[in-house]
């Protein structure tokens, strides 16, 4: 029994990991964020790539000296977080790694952060995702979010932790895309992306747990690693108005996406919710408003095209792996 742990053990240790830090203006947090995930990686082959997609006039300076190995990739400016991603992910398909984790760039992890997320996918070959608790960046507090989206699906879980029963993990229908870790190595997720390129930003991680769900794999929320998150909104601030189109615009895509509904039948009631919308915004005055309503469904109607071509994909994706197992 000590001779097979120690074998588990070594073959654990032996698993490469790719960090992918999607990177938008989020400088002053990134040292600490790159020290942090040096301590979690002690004894582990990982590599950290950071997916630059900053104005050009922003350069990534890294002061802090990391064991793990670390390149800056330069994207074209404000590419979306999905995108940034799906560069981190296609490097480490390549590079044959087994385990991609994902990273919001205003944050920081426990000490013991990779070997704690990573611990579920040994524990269950269908488990694909497995996400963190998400605790404010001080670490006080659990971060409201965290309780909002993810512990309304588990509510078992607050009694087990005040109990002191509390599992290692605890399935759940969808994770955020703050942080999470992805498996690369048993082979039952064939698309060439991580997260679908027509979201430009929002909605593409609930969109990746749809389809994570559809090939019957399963998503996981751990109890021992944190990852300390700070809200720093360094996209928002600075590009509201657009901000707020990409999410109404992502809104209509994940439901024009849903395969069990028919896709007119969806873009009908979004064209009648849309003229309600202009209606209400024109009546009070408020044209910009109104614009921003017409130009959003006027993006999401140049994008139907591609939408059906995802949807009838999916749907063959989904039946190739039926037919399979």
């Amino acid at each position: 029994m000590v001779e097979k742990f120690w074998l588990e053990k070594d073959k654990i240790m032996e698993e490469k990991i790719g960090i992918v830090i999607p990177f938008y203006n989020g400088h002053k947090y990134l040292d600490r964020l790159i020290e942090s995930f040096d301590v979690a990686a002690a004894g582990r082959e990982c590599f950290l790539y950071i997916i630059d997609n900053s104005p050009k006039d922003k350069v990534v300076e890294i002061k802090y000296l990391s064991e793990i190995p670390v390149q800056v990739v330069r994207e074209m400016p404000a590419i979306g977080y999905g995108k940034a991603s799906n560069k981190g992910f296609e490097l480490c398909k390549e590079r044959g790694y087994d385990y991609v984790i994902i990273s919001n760039q205003d944050a920081y992890v426990s000490p013991n952060f990779i070997s704690e997320l990573l611990a579920p996918f040994n524990r269950d070959v269908r488990i694909a995702i497995s996400a963190p608790l998400l605790r404010t960046y001080d670490g006080n507090s659990m971060e409201d979010f965290f309780v909002r989206y993810y512990l309304s699906q588990v509510p078992e879980m607050i009694s087990d932790l005040i109990l002191g029963n509390a599992k290692e993990f605890y399935e759940i229908e969808k994770i955020s895309g703050a942080c999470f870790a992805f498996r690369l190595n048993n082979g039952l997720y064939k698309y060439p992306y991580l997260f679908d390129p027509i979201f430009h930003m929002y909605m593409e991680d609930e969109d990746l747990c749809f389809r994570i769900r559809s090939l019957d794999e399963k998503i996981v929320l751990c109890t021992k690693p944190v990852f300390y998150h700070q809200h720093s909104h360094t996209t928002d601030l600075e590009n509201r108005e657009l901000i707020e189109a990409d999410k109404l615009t992502s809104e209509y895509i994940l439901r024009l996406k849903n395969n069990s509904k028919s896709s007119y039948r969806t873009l009908y009631g979004i064209m009648v919710a849309t003229t309600s919308q202009v209606a209400y915004h024109v009546l009070r005055g408020e044209f910009a408003k109104a614009f921003k309503h017409i130009k959003t469904f006027g993006v999401t109607v140049s994008k139907f095209p591609t939408i059906l071509k995802i949807r009838k994909e999916d749907f063959r994706d989904k039946k190739v792996y039926s037919d399979r197992n």
